[in-house]
């Protein structure tokens, strides 16, 4: 079986400024259709008035997360990984009066999916 790592398909250490008031995708990584992935591993940065909403596939893993899941420098291992058929994605929400740096890092692996 073939290993795909996260670092093939994309950046895994994505960030994005977002003003004052407003809302952006920070992350966003696409899972190729021929192949299915796993999560291994999470951090994010954080700030007051601020959370993120997490989505795997379309579907919300966590709508507002109001805090750091793990630094940057150590992130927050998955055992077992978290399976990811089409795609990752973070958005942050910047409640705050100025504008922030907002970061996330999501690295893991996918394989080959084997026809039966």
């Amino acid at each position: 079986m073939i290993a795909i790592p996260f670092t093939q398909l994309g950046t895994v250490h994505q960030y994005a400024t977002i003003a004052a008031n407003s809302s952006g995708r920070v992350f966003y990584l696409k899972i190729p259709e021929s192949t299915v992935g796993f999560i291994q591993s999470v951090a994010n940065n954080w700030f007051d008035n601020t959370y993120y909403s997490w989505a795997v596939d379309g579907a919300i893993v966590e709508s507002k997360i109001e805090r750091m899941l793990a630094s940057i420098t150590e992130p927050k291992n998955f055992e077992p990984p978290y399976l990811v058929k089409n795609e990752i994605e973070f958005i942050a929400f910047n409640n705050d009066t100025e504008s922030h740096v907002f970061e996330v890092l999501c690295d893991g692996i996918c394989y080959q999916k084997r026809r039966i």
